[in-house]
Order: structure tokens, then C-alpha cells, then sequence
């Protein structure tokens, strides 16, 4: 966008109050997003109980100078300019209308009941190479989101792909108006949101006025409803139908993991992943939609091959009695069902699965799901307490609990109370942004170099069982960590993929390596040698990782060494050097770039030398997460990601690419008026200058904050507002100014870090990184996996 406020003032139909007009180049309606105030204008939604313009304030406290407004108590004479419109709502759609008028490009949209967001992430990846394009952020589809989807695409774009949703009729005609799309994609149609419909037919003619205009709309050509009525409702609209029969315009044949595809006559065969039903009909809408758009066979099975799994807006929480709680209490038609029960079958698959859903789904579980364990919640019946109580037992000791319903039975209040722990204070992880940042890694490097996944100290304090679960579905070779106990907690919860352990030692008990598959890294002769005394006892072959120290001066082994190594191995026929490997020490500094250079060439040498007394080959590595984007010369057979798949890029090329993924969040206990004078914390810490409102949090140093992050200015963030951190921290609480933020009370939650609140900002007004900050986050901070 690059308007002048008093234009977009015309656009809107809106009457512009002006300090001095101005260049608009951002438009927001959430104050936490305001990045360019200046260049920024903020637009004040009213929706439902959300009054945007209580965050005016905010937004002039963060800098921002320009506002659409619909209460004219809030045009005030303060040096900002403002557009008075009668419906904000109505204005910020009649902005995104304008922008996308100014562009003559393909246009995909994309609706239907389920699979909309996930069709649309891998049809973006499909086309991400052949086409600049623009697409819906997430799952933002609705009336706001659309707009805001809308909004960024220019004349720089070669293509947009973006989502609608709805809940009630009428509300198509306007995403329409916002997208105009020139190619249509019909998911599937479900119950969600049947109950604002008086038919499935109206809920599908009221979907299909995304495509009026549209050229052509692509869909499952077996789905005879959808079919009929879009031929009625839409006949101008030409239909481009996939499936099994012969009628279709794409027919499809699977068999096992290949599905081979005709097409005007042509005939090609890929190799695709998840056969699950639900994966094959997103990825023949992606597979389609490519074809219609002319996209070359061979770029399109490169593509398909690292498409990540489906990703859900789910949790997933570590429970009582050894449960894990897959809490996905959103949506209960047939087709979210059918999502998760695939999602616990994927990820869990040899765990007892016990479904826990609202009576009203008691249908739908009867005519489907009769050989699971189900328990019902009646909310007109039963209290939470009396209900988890029946949960609560011996008999589900170990199990997977999937709690699954609408948003509107509050089942994730069941979550809560099973929960293994009550801690006020949370670290969430979402696992789709480490799928997003793989695939941003996975870019850089070839397909044939293979991808290290480094979950070292429990996955950098995430957890290294769910993380190791999760990576295992993703485009990932090997895990990496650094303690035999972990490779075996990995190998003990169903983990197949290989497992490299760093800094094994040879006092443990070396044949657990062989009873657990685990792979060591070898960095001295006597650790070689106690592993090849004990292989003479095994009857398989371990594979080892063979350390180099190339100037580091950490773990690994010098060049007067490799001789005695080649000895070992070619003594002990149980034992194979399947990598040789090195570090680097300052891979994102460039300063010591000619440091780094000479470290490759020793690599290179000692390679080499090595490689040349060994019965066998091995692979090569050196890379760690920022010598991937710094050193790309040097990708070899294989790289190592360890920090950069939770969004953290210390060389800063990669940064505005990644998604965070960590969030550390705690709430205000209490709320206290301080007098001047008072004093906070052990020893007078802070002494008020002023009167002032303090705010408690239930989050100290024992939870992973930073004894001295008050003393060096850290910040925290709740409600669109940054507080100070003030007074020492203390081992389970510490203290923030309120003052200025009278939005917060007790029971407000306040992030330490997290997409507001860099983790990087915090570890580096410390004097510290962010690895640091991460392995001081406790046990007892209950771990919550969101998947969007």
C-alpha cells in the first residue's frame, strides 16, 4: 500500500480531520502489530464486545499518528489526523476492495468446511518457486481476516491465494467482493456452522458465492451435492472435477503411496506421503490446481515430497497419570472428528485413545467411533469436578485423551483440571512455526543433504519427546541430543527415526547403544575403545559419529589420532563411521569469517585423511543452524538446525522469514498502590519516585526469568502494552509498573516472551543468548503444544 491518508480518506466515504497529510504504507487494527507508526494508520474495529478505540491510546503511546474512527468523542485536536466513518468495519473492507482492484493477476480462493488453510499452505509451497505470491496469514479468513489478508497484495505480486470462511448466510458476498477470485478451490463440506443454515444446500449456495465470477472452481467431482448445485448457482463458472472415475476432468488412480494422474490426455505419476483420506483430497485440490496453472510435472513432485504434515489448532498437554491431553475443543462436525482422530492415531500411534466429548456429539461418536473409549459431558447434569473424576483413574493410566467439541461446551475446561500441572505459568509451543521454519531451512539447502535436528537439553526446554514426536513427521533425517538418557527417553516413546547422542560417555553402560539404537558421537580413543570392546559381545553393526577438532578446542579428535582410530574400526567389524563431522565456532560472526574459512580447510584435509584408512565412505557435516545461511558452500551431505527451528536467526538474515515459537506467559497475582517512597523487593531494590500501581507476577527466577532482568531494562508485554520490569526478581514472583496500564488486573496474562516480547531481547539485555534462558526454564512449567 502506498496511499496518502487523505485518499484513502475518499475510498473509505469518510470525513478526514487533518494534522498534515501523509503517506500510508501499513494499515492495522491490533495495536501489538503497529511496526512503522508513522507510516502506519490504525483503524478503530467495533466488533461484538471488541471496542477498538480503548486501544487508541496504546496505539499513540507506540506512535502512531493516523486513525479511522467511528465515535467522534475520540477526534480530538492532539496533532494526529483522523477519518470519522460511519462503520470501521465497513472502511477497512472498502480499503482492502481498493487494493486488490489495482492488480490484474490469478487470484485463488479457497473455502469450503475443512482443509482450506492447509490446501492453501501447501498449494503456496507447491507454487512459492514459480509465481511471487501473496497469501492468508494462518487461518485468516473471516471478516477481518480477509481484509487483512487482502490488503498487502501489489503490483510486485504474480499471484494470491487466499482463504474465506463463514458462519452465517450473507456474510459470502462480502469476502467476494474483497478477493474477486479468478480460480475457486471447493474443499469438502461439513456440519461446522450448519446450525446458522436452514439446509446444507443453503450452506453450500452461500459458499459458492465466493466463485460467481470466477473462471473456473475446482472440486471433488464425487461430490454429487456440490456438483449439482454448483451447476445451478454458478453456471457461468466453468468446473474442473478430480476423482477415481473416468467423467472427471483430472482422474485419479492410488495405489499405495504413488497416485498417478491423467490429464488432457497425458498421464503422470507422483509419490506422495499421508494416504489418509483427508490428505489425499487436500492434496488432489493442490495437485489440480497446479495442473491448471501449467506447473511442470517434475517441480511439482519435488514440492510434494516436503509438504509438512496437516497442521490442526489443537494442544497438546502433558496430563495426570502419565496421560497426554490432545485438547482440540474448537469444532464437532464429522470431518473435525475424522481430523482428529487421525491426528492422535499419527502422532500416537501405540497409545490407548480415550475420546471425551459433549453429549450432543453422541450421534456422531454411535455412528462412527464405536470401538473407542468415549465419555460424554453433559453440562446441564454434571459439574467439571464430578466429571474429571470419572477420568481420573488408574484405568487410564498412559492413555491419549482427545477432548473434542465446539467452542461453546468449554470442554477445554476439562484440559485445565487434568493438566499434570497448575503452575500459573506456561510455556507454549507452536509446533506448526517449527514446521514453518524448517521449511524456511529447508530452501537453503539441496534435497540431498540430509537435515540434523538438534532437541539437545529437552529440545531447548520445549520437551524433547513431543518435539522429537512432531520433527519425526516433518522433512527431518536424524534427531540429535546430548545424553544417552535422552536418546532413550526418545527411543522409549516410539521414536523409529536415527538418533545421534553428542557427548556420550564411555562409563555408561556402552550396550544400551545397541538395545536402544542410538548412535554416539566418538571424540576420543578411549571412548572408541571401551564401544569396540563391548561390540565384540553385540551381533549388529553401531554406527558411529566421528568428532574432529578443527579449532574449537571443545570435544573431538586431533590428526596424530586417525591412524589409531582406522585401527579400531578395522579390527571390530561391528562398529561403521557413519558420518565425520566438526564444529564451527563462530559461523554468524563475520568478523571472524577468515577463522571460519581456515576451519573448513582443515576439514576438508582431515576428511580426507581419515576417510582414506576407513573400509567404507562415511557422509560429512559442519554446518550448525547459522552456518546455514552464512556458509552455504558448505551444506555437504548433511546440516545440523538447532535454534533456528524455534524462530531465532543470530546472523539476522533469516529473522523476519521465521515464526515464533515459544511463548512464556504468567499472570498478575495481585495489584498494589505504592506511595513515593515505597520500596519493592529484597534489599529496597526500587524505590517509587512517584506514586505508582505495581502489578505481582507469578513468575520469578526458579521459572527462567533473569535475576537481573529489571536492572537492565527488560520489558514484558500484556493487553497491546509494554511494562517494565522494576524491582529484583525474586524466585517466584516479580514486579511490573501498571501505571500506565489500567487495561491490566489480576488474572491478566503477561507475556515474558513470545511474539511480543523477543526472547532474543530479553537474553541479550541480560548479557546472555537465548540457548541460556531457554535451559534455565524449569520442569515444573507446564509445556502447551498448540498446532494452528
Amino acid at each position: 500500500m502506498n496511499l496518502t491518508f487523505s485518499h484513502i480518506a475518499q475510498i473509505v466515504s469518510g470525513v478526514a480531520s487533518l494534522a498534515q497529510d501523509c503517506t500510508i504504507g501499513e494499515v492495522v487494527y491490533d495495536s501489538r502489530k503497529l511496526s512503522s507508526s508513522v507510516e502506519s494508520v490504525f483503524v478503530a474495529l467495533s466488533i461484538g464486545n471488541r471496542n477498538g478505540h480503548e486501544f487508541i491510546k496504546q496505539a499513540k503511546l507506540r506512535g502512531c499518528r493516523n486513525y479511522i474512527i467511528e465515535q467522534d468523542e475520540y477526534l480530538v485536536d492532539d496533532g494526529c489526523n483522523y477519518i470519522l466513518v460511519d462503520n470501521s468495519l465497513a472502511a477497512y473492507q472498502a480499503l482492502a476492495k481498493h487494493c486488490r482492484s489495482l492488480v490484474n493477476i490469478p487470484i485463488i480462493g479457497i473455502t469450503g468446511s475443512n482443509g482450506k488453510t492447509i490446501v492453501k499452505e501447501w498449494l503456496s509451497d507447491c507454487l512459492s518457486e514459480a509465481y511471487t505470491l501473496v497469501k492468508t496469514p494462518k487461518s485468516y479468513n473471516s471478516k477481518i481476516g480477509v481484509p487483512e489478508s487482502v490488503m498487502p497484495i501489489d503490483a510486485t505480486h504474480e499471484l494470491a491465494i487466499f482463504e474465506a470462511g463463514i458462519s452465517h448466510p450473507d456474510e459470502m458476498s462480502t469476502l467476494q467482493e474483497i478477493i474477486q477470485p479468478t480460480i475457486g478451490i471447493f474443499t469438502t463440506i461439513g456440519d461446522a456452522h450448519l446450525e446458522n443454515f436452514s439446509s446444507v444446500d443453503q450452506l453450500i449456495r452461500e459458499k459458492l458465492t465466493l466463485f460467481k465470477h470466477s473462471k473456473v472452481m475446482i472440486l471433488r467431482g464425487d461430490d454429487n451435492k456440490v456438483v449439482s448445485v454448483a451447476k445451478s448457482c454458478i453456471p457461468q463458472t466453468s468446473l474442473l472435477t478430480w476423482g477415481t472415475e473416468a467423467c472427471n476432468t483430472i482422474v485419479a488412480d492410488i495405489q499405495g503411496h504413488d497416485v498417478t494422474i491423467t490429464y488432457q490426455g497425458r498421464v503422470h505419476t507422483f509419490t506422495i506421503g499421508s494416504t489418509n483420506t483427508f490428505s489425499f483430497e487436500n492434496l488432489m485440490h493442490v495437485i489440480s490446481c497446479a495442473f491448471y496453472l501449467g506447473l511442470d510435472p517434475v517441480v511439482l513432485q519435488q514440492k510434494l515430497s516436503g509438504l509438512s504434515a496437516l497442521p490442526l489448532r489443537l494442544q497438546v498437554i502433558e496430563g495426570v497419570r502419565n496421560m497426554t491431553i490432545v485438547n482440540d475443543s474448537y469444532t464437532s462436525d464429522k470431518q473435525a472428528f475424522k481430523y482428529a482422530i487421525d491426528y492422535v492415531r499419527t502422532h500416537f500411534p501405540d497409545r490407548a485413545m480415550h475420546i471425551i466429548t459433549s453429549s450432543s456429539s453422541r450421534v456422531t461418536i454411535e455412528q462412527d467411533y464405536t470401538t473407542y473409549q468415549v465419555s460424554y459431558y453433559d453440562s446441564t447434569a454434571q459439574s467439571i469436578k464430578d466429571f474429571v473424576q470419572t477420568i481420573d483413574r488408574p484405568e487410564h493410566e498412559g492413555c491419549v485423551l482427545l477432548i473434542k467439541g465446539k467452542r461453546t461446551d468449554r470442554l477445554e475446561r476439562i484440559a485445565n483440571k487434568l493438566a499434570l500441572q497448575t503452575h500459573t505459568t506456561t510455556l507454549e509451543i507452536n509446533l506448526s512455526n517449527i514446521a514453518a521454519n524448517l521449511a524456511c531451512y529447508l530452501e537453503l539447502v539441496r534435497d540431498t543433504t540430509q537435515v540434523i535436528a538438534v532437541i539437545k537439553a529437552s529440545a531447548y526446554g520445549s520437551g524433547s519427546t513431543q518435539i522429537g514426536q512432531y520433527l519425526s513427521s516433518l522433512r527431518v533425517d536424524y534427531l540429535a541430543v546430548a545424553l544417552l538418557d535422552e536418546g532413550i527417553e526418545l527411543r522409549t516413546s516410539g521414536i523409529t527415526k536415527p538418533i545421534l547422542i553428542f557427548n556420550y560417555f564411555y562409563s555408561n553402560d556402552a550396550s544400551l547403544l545397541w538395545k536402544y539404537d542410538l548412535e554416539p558421537e566418538i571424540y576420543s580413543l578411549d571412548q572408541l575403545s571401551s564401544i569396540a570392546q563391548e561390540s565384540t559381545f553385540q551381533n549388529k553393526i553401531l554406527k558411529l559419529h566421528i568428532k574432529i577438532d578443527t579449532g574449537m578446542n571443545r570435544l573431538g579428535f586431533l590428526e596424530s589420532e586417525f591412524d589409531a582410530i582406522a585401527s579400531i574400526i578395522n579390527r571390530h567389524h561391528n562398529l561403521k563411521v557413519e558420518s565425520v563431522f566438526s564444529h564451527l565456532s563462530a559461523s554468524d560472526n563475520p568478523s571472524f569469517d577468515e577463522f571460519t574459512t581456515n576451519q573448513f580447510k582443515h576439514f576438508d584435509e582431515y576428511y580426507a585423511s581419515l576417510s582414506s584408512k576407513l573400509p567404507n565412505l562415511p557422509w560429512r557435516h559442519i554446518l550448525n543452524t547459522a552456518g546455514i545461511i552464512r556458509h552455504p558452500n558448505y551444506h555437504l551431505d548433511a546440516v545440523r538446525i538447532g535454534l533456528g527451528l524455534y524462530g531465532i536467526d543470530e546472523t539476522k538474515i533469516l529473522t523476519k522469514k521465521l515464526q515464533t515459537v515459544l511463548r512464556l506467559s504468567t499472570i498478575v497475582l495481585q495489584v498494589k498502590q505504592i506511595k513515593a517512597g515505597d520500596s519493592l523487593s529484597y534489599n529496597r531494590s526500587f524505590i517509587a519516585e512517584r506514586d505508582m500501581t505495581i502489578g505481582i507476577l507469578g513468575a520469578g527466577y526458579a521459572d527462567g526469568i533473569p535475576r537481573s532482568s529489571a536492572k537492565h531494562g527488560c520489558t514484558v508485554y500484556a493487553n497491546g502494552v509494554v511494562l517494565p520490569l522494576i524491582g529484583t526478581i525474586c524466585m517466584d514472583v516479580c514486579f511490573v509498573d501498571l501505571s500506565h496500564a489500567s487495561s491490566i488486573s489480576v488474572g491478566s496474562t503477561v507475556e515474558i516472551f513470545g511474539p511480543n516480547s523477543a526472547l532474543s531481547d530479553l537474553a541479550s539485555n541480560n548479557d546472555t543468548i537465548p540457548y541460556e534462558v531457554l535451559s534455565q526454564i524449569p520442569s515444573r512449567i507446564k509445556r502447551i503444544y498448540i498446532e494452528d
